[in-house]
């Protein structure tokens, strides 16, 4: 064989690999479309979903199923804890704004406020919690 015929033949070769290459990533480019194509679809479905049952689209799915299921499966403590936890976890998110906030004595005061809020919240007993749980499904119902 000749230096030229080995040329060709490198040539050829590395034609071949940049083919299957441009294949492959073609593929992949397809590919990676249909997913973020699904993802989209999957995210307007839970957007869609919260809606329907009343929901922000900013609350967690979580929250969302674990209410639904409950209210269901008439469970309305699963339902209690899990507002328990919400309207304790957004004191402590108004807490930590007023700290970080200027050193405005209001506004300290008005950190230790939510935190104490935040601790009552986390404290009540079972009963009342459902008590004021069913209060508030009683105004949304009216």
């Amino acid at each position: 064989m000749s230096r030229t015929d080995d040329l060709r033949a490198l040539l050829a070769r590395v034609e071949a690999e940049r083919d299957e290459a441009d294949r492959r990533a073609g593929a992949a480019e397809r590919r990676i479309a249909r997913l973020e194509e699904d993802a989209r679809k999957e995210e307007r479905w839970l957007e869609d979903a919260k809606r329907a049952r009343g929901y922000d689209i900013g609350v967690s799915f979580d929250t969302v199923w674990v209410e639904t299921c409950a209210k269901a499966d008439g469970n309305i403590g699963a339902v209690a804890e899990v507002e328990r936890g919400r309207c304790a976890n957004l004191c402590e998110e108004r807490a930590a704004y007023f700290d970080r906030a200027p050193g405005h004595r209001d506004w300290k005061d008005a950190a230790r406020s939510y935190r104490a809020t935040a601790q009552e919240i986390r404290d009540l007993k079972p009963a009342a919690l459902l008590t004021a749980l069913i209060a508030r499904e009683d105004d949304h119902d009216r």
